[in-house]
């Protein structure tokens, strides 16, 4: 009787155990260093001798799971990924692996990148855990990497962005050393800066963003960093550098506790809100009146034009124009541009396809004098003849030397084109070598410049209005710009 109980009971215990949650996973360790590791299960990749490279296609690893690449044997080894790598375990990686395919990292997956090992993205990075750049590590992202919600990358070396970086709502980027940014950021979460952001492309900072920097972020010429409606940049006792835009949009706002240096160059635009600590300009641009001009004339070689409204360049009876600054206040400074800029109120209209003007630096001192057409003026003055002349009443050169048309340095400092249409319209020329000579603690040699065609045997005919025009915002202008 008691066998006969014992049967069903039995089968009942084999009934309730298969239902029971089985082990359906074993953990796999995978140590890539060599052939037969990159091409044994589950791998399975090709390998290259002569780079030392294993290329994989699809693969997953799962919770648990982890592959380390590693350098004990070939310390250059190479892991290639042309297919889908799915991460839910462990990769670490003293080597190199360069992504031509998708890197997805699961919300348990972990990416460590250690001692010298070199993250190159050429692809796609999508990333829900956690990716960690240690110490004497680097990333390269060629390609895009999007950090969404629950996503943490953590940079304590180098990452350098060629390409896109989206830090999505709830991701967090933490740099905590070197990040150079050449290509495109854009922040919806938080990216927390207690070292180095060199910004030469764009930076972004969406609506819920927040960007916390507590350290330096230099944006560069060329780079743009804007804070979008919605968006938070705190400076909590931190440097930010500009030389290039800050656009704080309306709606964003910036806390300053730090410092917001605009150097030379740089530009920032808000209409948002900046609060704490004014930004600093250690730049400045300032604009000189010329403080003497005039024309000289070749087929009237002793008249002086001191005092006329125009200054004249033209080929018929070959027309040349003199101006200066005062440039005395900057003695021993330096500039970082300098752009002198004259305003034509006259064209001939006989420049045909165009021709070119250009500035000379003038190497002998002259007198601007008052003569003006017909009436010859009184005292000293500049013609074509003389530098100084010391009566231009008179129909003489009244001077030891002539200079017959000016001297002045053969090279051009600066070159512009002239056509029919160019009229009532700034144009400039690049002084900015010329300045600084005059600045360099010896502004005795600064004589200002001529403005003559390029080839004067070629019709054109152009009228700049001189420091004695009526309108003072047409007036010769030298626009320089102050290093710090």
């Amino acid at each position: 009787m008691k066998k006969i109980l014992l049967v069903p009971i039995f089968v009942v215990l084999i009934a309730v155990l298969s239902c029971l949650p089985q082990d359906a996973h074993a953990a796999t360790t995978i140590d890539l260093k060599d052939k037969t590791s990159c091409q044994a299960a589950p791998l399975s990749g090709s390998w290259n001798a002569t780079t030392s490279t294993c290329t994989i296609g699809n693969f997953t690893l799962n919770h648990g799971d982890s592959l380390t690449l590693d350098n004990s044997i070939f310390p250059n080894i190479f892991l290639t990924i042309n297919g889908t790598l799915t991460n839910n375990g462990t990769i670490t990686n003293i080597g190199y692996i360069i992504n031509s395919g998708t890197i997805n990292n699961l919300s348990g997956g972990t990416i460590n990148n250690n001692n010298s090992g070199v993250i190159r993205n050429l692809s796609f990075v999508i990333n829900y855990g956690t990716i960690t750049n240690n110490s004497f590590g680097q990333i390269t992202n060629i390609g895009t990497i999007t950090n969404n919600s629950g996503g943490t990358i953590t940079n304590n070396n180098t990452l350098n962005n060629y390409g896109t970086i989206t830090n999505n709502s709830g991701g967090t980027i933490a740099n905590n050393s070197f990040m150079s940014n050449l290509g495109t950021t854009t922040n919806f979460g938080t990216i927390n800066n207690l070292n180095a952001i060199r910004n030469y492309g764009t930076i972004t900072n969406n609506s819920g963003g927040t960007i916390n920097s507590s350290d330096s972020i230099v944006n560069f010429s060329g780079g743009t960093i804007t804070n979008n409606s919605g968006g938070t940049i705190n400076n909590s006792f931190g440097n930010i550098t500009n030389f290039g835009t800050i656009n704080n949009n309306a709606g964003a706002k910036i806390n300053n506790s730090g410092t917001i240096d605009n150097r030379c160059g740089g530009i920032t635009n808000n209409s948002g809100i900046i609060s704490g600590n004014p930004i600093v300009n250690s730049c400045t641009t300032t604009t000189l009146i010329a403080d003497k001009d005039s024309y000289i004339i070749q087929d009237s070689p002793n008249v002086n034009q001191g005092s006329n409204s125009l200054l004249k360049v033209q080929q018929l009876r070959v027309m040349r124009s003199l101006v200066s600054f005062d440039l005395s206040p900057y003695e021993s400074k330096h500039v970082s541009n300098a752009q002198l800029r004259l305003y034509p109120v006259g064209n001939g209209y006989n420049w045909g396809s165009g021709d070119t003007i250009e500035a000379h630096k003038l190497t002998t001192g002259w007198t601007e004098g008052n003569g003006f057409n017909a009436t010859r003026g009184t005292g000293s003055g500049t013609t074509w003849n003389c530098a100084i002349d010391a009566n231009i009443t008179n129909s003489f050169a009244n001077c030891k030397e002539h200079w017959n048309g000016g001297s002045f340095v053969a090279s051009p400092t600066s070159s512009t084109l002239i056509v029919n249409n160019i009229k009532n319209i700034l144009i400039g020329f690049n002084v900015t070598s010329d300045v600084n000579s005059f600045l360099d603690g010896n502004s005795t040699d600064n004589f200002g410049w001529i403005i003559k065609k390029t080839n004067e045997n070629n019709s054109g005919s152009i009228w700049f209005a001189s420091r004695e025009y009526s309108n003072a915002s047409f007036r010769p202008q030298l626009v320089i710009t102050l290093s710090p």
